[in-house]
Formats: structure tokens, C-alpha cells, sequence
């Protein structure tokens, strides 16, 4: 059999590469090796050649940091995938027996240079593309790699979908979300329809959703305490005027505008300017609110003089009267030389006038700030005055709209001094029935005898005498005081409009009322806003 010279050669030198790669030996060390024994190169095939090997030594290198991303055990088997021996056909025999006789033919050729040279610079180019080619494959079967672990994914993701629709799971809950909303829904809107005496209930009840202000309960506190500090502060600085007025002044006259104290208006005009999105007490809102305040109200102070003839009489000796005797004075008569002379003087009164005035009216303020759709919108708020917000029912069976002597936030006393008052006082007989406003478990304080007539407040129960507190499930609390008779025990649940018992004048409390004050999320918030009037017959009386 013939042997093909030329393809053995090749096979040599291929497997000669392949034992070094596997002695893990930097391709440029060959090269330069080659370079060593051959100090006198007879081309620049060969510099190519060598300049091909350290490129291709360097790309090798790229690509294994390329792939070290992959998990250890995984990059491991993706480089010995790559690592296959072209010679795996052959024997080991046969690849001995190739191998001897390469080189006894190598030998007998070792005298022709140039076809050495030729075969090293074949050698060369081929390992070059074949390291390229290589690089080409790690990189698509990175890739390959990426999209089957997706479509892995996809298919546990299909396959769950088909599990859950197998065991009709997605088909029940379809089938409940589908019965809240066409079946649970109208049987609630007409149940509470049919249970109220209002017959315009279920339209009335969609414009309050719809005029509802768009804020929670804190947030609209806020804002309502925000404008009465504004109004206290300003009426403070108002005392101070003639404190910080160093001109002359004899007298003093003071006024004070009537100052818009209705909060609705103020929660109307934020609801309206924000184009009924929800909002919250930021800073933004903040500025709003003292902006529109200080252009309606300012503190002016000017002086207003007045001159007046006013006659005196004094007695003057004659040697000091005044020689010649002034025009003003006139001599009335003479005693044991003692004059008495009455005096015509101009006197002038300087009177300081400090007022709080108001500059610019509720309605200039809404057409300076509000386009023509929003003060649409200002009106149904305003009109509404908060609608479906006041979740909270009438504490009384009438209309208390009256009875109010007290509102939530500052108030001034008699002496001057102010007070953050945290709840609703309403001024009504002893006795008066007085209603849970929403269901919830009650806490009560009892054990207080010092009602109305006594000869001072008490501090019972800290102050709030006997008293009932509710506490709904969403967190609120709302505390009923002063109370003459608890109508029920601690622990006991209530429902909306139940008795829950009397007013009274028990606790730090000076006359006949009920202290009606809530807690949500730790801050105080303003009862009047949220409880609805009363707007029918009362409800029966629950043993």
C-alpha cells in the first residue's frame, strides 16, 4: 500500500499541536522556540507566520474570558467539547506506525528548505483558521446556551398555565371575580337602597363618590389645621402691633375682618385645582394653602391725628405772669396777689389704628386660580362638602347642625390664650341620646358622679368623665366624653346607630355637651368633616 507523504506530514504536525495545547503550553512559546532554531529567518513568511500564532494566542485568551461567565463545572465541559482529537479514526498502532514513518521521511527531506518552510507556514495558517473557527462555535453555543435556558423557562411557565387551567383554577376564580362585580355589587347597592328612606339614595350616593375629596382623612386634617394656624398666627401678630410701633401715638383702635373659617371651602378649592387627583399634604399644598391666605388677608396700621382748642385755668403769681401778656392767656381774677389765669391751648391727639383687613374675597381668589371647568368642579365639591368621605353616621337622631359650640382645631379663651382642641363639642341637654357613629368593639370609662350642677371640674378618667370609646376594624378610634350614663360594657361590639349612651357634664367639663373626637393612624382628624347630618328618622332602639 502507498503511503501519501504530504498527508502524513500533516497529520504529524497536527498532532504535534494538539500535544501541546493539551501540556497547556502558550502557542507563542512555540513560536518563539521555532524562532530560536532558526536564528537567521530566510522570509518574512515566517514573521507572519509568528505574528499569525501570537494573534491567534491572544484571541484564545479573549474568548476564555468571554466564556467566564458560565458556572466552573459548565465552562469545563464546553472546552473539553471542543477538545476532540482529529485522530480519533486511527489506532493506536496505526498512528505509531504514521508517526515513525513520518519521520524517516522527514529525515531524508531535512535538506529541502524551502518545502519546510512552506509546510510551517501551511502549518501555521491552518492552526489559525481552525482557532478562529473554534471561537465562531464557543460563541454560538454561548448563545444557544442563553435561548434554551429562556425557553426552558418559557415551557415551566406554559406548563404551569396548563396546570392551573387543567385543574380549573383560573375558570373559578374568573367565575368569582365575574359574580363580585355583576351579582354582589347590585344586591349590596340595592340592599342599602331598600334599607334607607331617602328615595334618591343610590343617586345620591354616586354623586358623593364622584364629589369626594381626593384625599385620606389625615391629609385633609391637615390642611384644616393648617388654615387655622395661619388665622391664629395672624391674629398674634395682629396683638403685637402696637408693641412694635415705636412712632408717638396717645391712643389706640383696633379692627379684625371676618376671616373665612370654613374649611370645606378651603378642601373644595385644593380638590378643584388639582383637577380632582388624589393629593397630599406636601409642601407643595402647604404653600398653596399660606399663599391664597396672605392675599386675603394682611395686617395695615397708619396713625390719624386731631388738633383741638382745649382752656385750662392755673393760678400764676402776678410778679411771674409773662410781660406782655400772651394773646391765649386771659386773667379771670387777683387774690392776695395770686392770678388766676385760664389758658387757650391747641392740643393734638395721635391715634394708632392697626386692623386685619381683608384684601382679597373668597371669589376673587377662585377666578384668579380656578379656569372655568375647575370651578365646575369646585362647585360639586363644595356642594357635596366632601361627599362619600363622611363615612362616619350622625351621633344624634336630629339635626345638630346648630348645637356645635366647639370646633376641632385652635380656640381662644377669654384671657387670650389659645388651645389645640382635638375634637367636636356639642352642646346638647343632659340626657340626650347619643349614637354610635360605625361598628366596632367599645372600651368604657366609668365610676365619674360629678355631673352638672358641681362646684368644679373633675379630672376623672383623664378628664373625659365617663366616656365610650369605639374601635373600628380599620384602625380608627372615636371617643364619646363627658357622658352622664354609659348605655354599654367594655367589650361589648356596637353597631352604627345603636344607643351607646347619655350626654352629661361628668369630667373637666363646665356644662351639658358631648365631646366627640377621632384617631386615625396616630393623628387626630376633624370629626365634622367626616360625620354625615342627620337626614331622617332614627333607627330602632337596640336593647
Amino acid at each position: 500500500m502507498s503511503i501519501n507523504k504530504k498527508v502524513l506530514k500533516r497529520r504529524y504536525a497536527k498532532n504535534v499541536y494538539k500535544k501541546r495545547r493539551q501540556t497547556r503550553l502558550p502557542i507563542q512559546t512555540s513560536a518563539s522556540a521555532y524562532l530560536r532554531n532558526n536564528n537567521n529567518p530566510k522570509s518574512t513568511n515566517e514573521d507572519a507566520a509568528h505574528s499569525a500564532l501570537s494573534a491567534s494566542a491572544k484571541s484564545v485568551k479573549l474568548t476564555a474570558k468571554q466564556i467566564s461567565h458560565f458556572p466552573k463545572s459548565e465552562m469545563i465541559n464546553f472546552l473539553d467539547n471542543k477538545t476532540t482529537n482529529d485522530t480519533s479514526s486511527l489506532s493506536k498502532s496505526d498512528n505509531i506506525s504514521i508517526k515513525s514513518t513520518m519521520l524517516s521521511s522527514m529525515s531524508s527531506d531535512s535538506q529541502n528548505d524551502n518545502k519546510k518552510d512552506v509546510l510551517q507556514k501551511r502549518t501555521y495558517n491552518r492552526n489559525r483558521k481552525r482557532i478562529f473557527k473554534n471561537i465562531r462555535k464557543r460563541n454560538a453555543i454561548a448563545a444557544f446556551k442563553k435561548a434554551l435556558q429562556k425557553s426552558k423557562a418559557m415551557k415551566k411557565a406554559l406548563i404551569a398555565i396548563k396546570s392551573l387551567a387543567n385543574s380549573k383554577i383560573l375558570l373559578i376564580l374568573a367565575a368569582i371575580i365575574m359574580l363580585s362585580f355583576v351579582v354582589i355589587e347590585p344586591i349590596v347597592l340595592f340592599t342599602t337602597f331598600f334599607a334607607s328612606s331617602n328615595g334618591n339614595f343610590v343617586q345620591d350616593y354616586l354623586i358623593d363618590v364622584i364629589a369626594a375629596y381626593p384625599a385620606d382623612e389625615n391629609d385633609i386634617t391637615r390642611v384644616n389645621i393648617h388654615w387655622q394656624s395661619l388665622i391664629v398666627s395672624l391674629k398674634e401678630q395682629h396683638k403685637k402691633v402696637p408693641e412694635t410701633v415705636t412712632e408717638h401715638y396717645d391712643k389706640k383702635k383696633s379692627q379684625v375682618a371676618d376671616i373665612m373659617e370654613d374649611n370645606n371651602k378651603v378642601l373644595s378649592f385644593i380638590s378643584a385645582y388639582y383637577m380632582g387627583k388624589r393629593w397630599t399634604f406636601n409642601e407643595e399644598v402647604q404653600n398653596l394653602v399660606t399663599q391664597i391666605f396672605t392675599e386675603m388677608y394682611v395686617i395695615e396700621y397708619n396713625f390719624d391725628s386731631e388738633t383741638k382748642k382745649q382752656n385750662k385755668t392755673v393760678q400764676i403769681p402776678e410778679n411771674e405772669l409773662p410781660s406782655p401778656l400772651p394773646d391765649n392767656y386771659t386773667i379771670l381774677s387777683t387774690y392776695n396777689g395770686i392770678s388766676n389765669v385760664n389758658i387757650t391751648e391747641n392740643v393734638t391727639t395721635v391715634t394708632l389704628n392697626y386692623n386685619i383687613t381683608e384684601k382679597m374675597s373668597w371669589d376673587e381668589i377662585l377666578n384668579k386660580y380656578l379656569d372655568k371647568y375647575q370651578k365646575e368642579k369646585y362647585k360639586n365639591y363644595y356642594e357635596r362638602k366632601g361627599g362619600a368621605i363622611k363615612a362616619f353616621s350622625s351621633p344624634f337622631a336630629f339635626d345638630w347642625s346648630n348645637t356645635i359650640t366647639s370646633s376641632f382645631g385652635y380656640r381662644t379663651w377669654d384671657d387670650g390664650s389659645t388651645e389645640f382642641h382635638k375634637g367636636l363639642d356639642f352642646g346638647v341637654p343632659n340626657g340626650t341620646e347619643i349614637l354610635a357613629v360605625a361598628d366596632g368593639v367599645v372600651e368604657v370609662g366609668t365610676g365619674c358622679n360629678h355631673n352638672y350642677p358641681k362646684d368644679d371640674s373633675c379630672g376623672c378618667n383623664g378628664g373625659f368623665g365617663n366616656y365610650v370609646e369605639i374601635q373600628c376594624d380599620n384602625g380608627t378610634i372615636i371617643l364619646y366624653g363627658h357622658m352622664s350614663q354609659v348605655a354599654v360594657q367594655n367589650g361589648q361590639t356596637v353597631k352604627n346607630g345603636q344607643v351607646i349612651g347619655y350626654s352629661g357634664c361628668t369630667g373637666w367639663s363646665t356644662g351639658f355637651h358631648c365631646h366627640l373626637q377621632m384617631v386615625k393612624d396616630g393623628e387626630y382628624i376633624d370629626p365634622l368633616v367626616f360625620i354625615r347630618p342627620y337626614t331622617g328618622t332614627p333607627k330602632e332602639k337596640e336593647e
